[in-house]
């Protein structure tokens, strides 16, 4: 699942693109999970994780796009940045806050459907998608890849990754959704695995690195499914 956020002050015009993404959707065989902000300051308020593209409205009331972009590249240096503006002007702006491209109002959606592929080709390109979570300290980054497996525990999720554990206040649920599409299966009702991490199947228990963590019988023939399809593509 591809996750995107619009931000545009002019609801008529937040509708068009969101109508465009979803043509675009369907032409590029992708899916795409769309939130969409009324301004600036909302998105900044509200900011989305995981979030793979931005469509930001330049000129917006109280704060810009442009501004509103700086202040994004300060905690998000991954997500693809596309302005959408009826100014041309603006482009050279762009280059501070590597905007990926700009769209020229009234946005067509074939020009947005080409920006978008070029997009997805670059997302492609980074493999796995930071994943950004919230712990007791912080925002931390972290990359899908070094994941072995996430533990829902008193409510909380303790994130197991090669070289350390993190605790943060969020749902199994929520994290599986977050991590769709990045080879991770839901073995249990506590547990979520990296796909790439397991080692085995030693009767009702998944064997990652050196732990053995429970295998719901009910979801014991999808996961095999998964694993041996996951299994063929490192082939």
């Amino acid at each position: 699942m591809i996750h995107i956020a619009i931000a545009e002050d002019i609801p008529a015009e937040r509708d068009q693109l969101v109508a465009a993404l979803r043509q675009a959707e369907q032409q590029l065989n992708e899916e795409f999970q769309i939130q969409t902000f009324s301004d600036g300051s909302e998105l900044l308020q509200k900011y989305p994780h995981p979030l793979d593209i931005l469509l930001l409205d330049i000129q917006m009331a109280e704060i810009s796009g442009m501004e509103a972009a700086r202040q994004i590249r300060q905690f998000d240096d991954q997500v693809i940045l596309i302005f959408v503006t009826s100014l041309a002007q603006y482009a050279l702006d762009g280059y501070a806050v590597r905007a990926m491209d700009y769209l020229i109002k009234p946005v067509r959606p074939a020009a947005l459907t080409q920006t978008l592929r070029l997009a997805l080709s670059h997302l492609k390109k980074q493999g796995g998608r930071p994943l950004k979570v919230r712990t007791t300290e912080g925002l931390a980054v972290v990359d899908p890849t070094t994941l072995k497996y996430a533990e829902a525990v008193n409510h909380k999720v303790v994130l197991h990754c090669r070289q350390r554990q993190l605790t943060i206040s969020d749902s199994l649920q929520n994290l599986e959704k977050q991590l769709a599409g990045e080879r991770f299966f839901r073995i249990h009702s506590a547990f979520l695995v990296n796909l790439n991490q397991v080692s085995g199947v030693q009767g009702s228990d998944v064997i990652v690195s050196q732990d053995r963590l429970p295998l719901s019988k009910h979801r014991r023939k999808a996961f095999m499914e998964a694993l041996a399809e996951a299994a063929g593509s490192w082939l």
